[in-house]
């Protein structure tokens, strides 16, 4: 498929020259993309010249709903940023794995802000709770520590991460995407049970999907930012013990566990407690308050006295004993 030894002979060589470009020249080629610099022409044509190496051939790799265009001007800066990383060895064995299998190891993340945590934290579905520091490096990630979207205010603290195993295919077309489960969704509602946990408001930053950087032209890197309360909820994030944090894990579970309009009426009830508990004036926070209490003891029927019954089932849901109730 391919001659590794021809290849590491090359590549030795290639990366001896591009290590005498200027660092700050040479960070311009860290994005894959841009003109290729002329030390590295001799381990383009090998690419081009082998066979096996045609997938990288200005083809569209589809991962979830997005595509990306990998070529062998991306290729060989890539085997040039992981034979520094890693040596050549080690590279020339992930880029034959990846000709072999076209395995992706990737993870969906979810950067968050309003909440602090020391551990991480193990929730269901393979979902992890982690501080935003120990996320993989990526780009994006790096622009989120500057503050890229929001400014100094609007760092994210921490992130929800799930990695995943997906077989990608190469084609000519962008327009072609695999399905895929709506993970933002399902990772909101795990923060969601997070605020009722730990009774604190947490803003959602951005979301975006990371690419293993043992994969080809990886890390790659899609989000984009969602602008609801961040600048509030980072001034004063809560610090959170997540050790051991049983009820945390187990109101997840049995959420998750939910089906049909039940797992709706509280998904609502939910987001209104997380939204009373990030808004400012409080008068603000009362409202989504009721529309919390509303959606769970309110019932889909007609007629009589809807305060009243809202009152009514509250007060026996808050007693704490059958008298009381």
């Amino acid at each position: 498929m391919i001659n590794t030894k021809e290849l590491k002979s090359i590549l030795i060589q290639s990366k001896a020259k591009f290590l005498e470009i200027p660092e700050d020249k040479q960070r311009e080629q860290s994005y894959w993309t841009g003109e290729l610099p002329p030390q590295l022409s001799a381990l383009k044509n090998f690419l081009e010249k082998t066979p096996g190496t045609k997938l990288f051939n200005n083809k569209y790799r589809v991962l979830e709903n997005s595509s990306s265009l990998v070529n062998y001007d991306g290729l060989a800066k890539w085997l040039i940023f992981r034979a520094i990383k890693v040596g050549e060895d080690k590279t020339i064995k992930d880029l034959t794995h990846y000709m072999k299998t076209r395995e992706v190891k990737y993870y969906q993340i979810l950067s968050v802000s309003g909440i602090k945590i020391k551990s991480e934290l193990q929730l269901s579905n393979d979902i992890r709770f982690v501080p935003f520091s120990t996320l993989p490096d990526s780009e994006y990630k790096k622009l989120l520590e500057t503050g890229y979207h929001f400014g100094r205010l609007g760092l994210p603290s921490a992130a929800l991460i799930r990695e995943k195993l997906f077989v990608v295919k190469h084609q000519s077309k962008s327009d072609s995407f695999n399905q895929s489960e709506n993970w933002r969704e399902e990772f909101q509602d795990a923060l969601l049970c997070l605020t009722v946990v730990e009774h604190v408001g947490i803003s959602s930053v951005s979301s975006w999907l990371t690419i293993d950087d043992s994969v080809p032209l990886g890390p790659y890197n899609l989000g984009g930012a969602s602008l609801s309360n961040v600048v509030f909820s980072s001034i004063s994030p809560k610090i959170v013990d997540t050790t051991n944090n049983k009820l945390t894990k187990d109101t997840h579970r049995e959420f998750t566990e939910l089906k049909g309009k039940d797992k709706d009426k509280l998904r609502v009830a939910m987001s209104r407690l997380n939204s009373a508990l990030l808004q400012h004036p409080n008068v603000n926070s009362a409202i989504d308050l009721r529309v919390a209490a509303e959606s769970i003891f309110s019932q889909e029927e007609q007629g009589g006295e809807y305060t009243f019954k809202i009152r009514n089932r509250a007060a026996r849901f808050l007693g704490k004993n059958l008298g009381l109730k």
